[in-house]
């Protein structure tokens, strides 16, 4: 099985917590604002960025590329919110 495997306890039960790596490709016109939201959201959804990359174009458009380590069951949710966050044009999700 591929991830991190965290072991919480709690009240003597053991709760596994199995992250996937994931990567998003968000498409932007609004670059920093763009990476502000990106940042709370992830701090937020206590998501773990390995790697986060931003290609700036001459019309001010920018392609942010984030490698990161999510709760497996929570992945479609991330994607959903992060396809609603605002200066967000396009999001796309590539499987490994």
């Amino acid at each position: 099985m591929l991830g991190i495997i965290n072991k919480k306890r709690k009240a003597g039960l053991t709760v596994e917590v199995v992250r996937k790596p994931c990567v998003f490709i968000i498409n932007t016109s609004v670059a920093l604002d763009a990476l502000r939201r990106l940042s709370l959201l992830f701090e937020e959804s206590k998501v773990i960025v390995e790697k986060m990359q931003m290609n700036r174009f001459r019309n001010g458009d920018a392609m942010i590329i984030v490698h990161c380590l999510a709760e497996s069951e929570n992945i479609g949710e991330l994607e959903k919110e992060l396809h609603e966050l605002p200066g967000v044009d396009n999001v796309e999700r590539v499987v490994s």
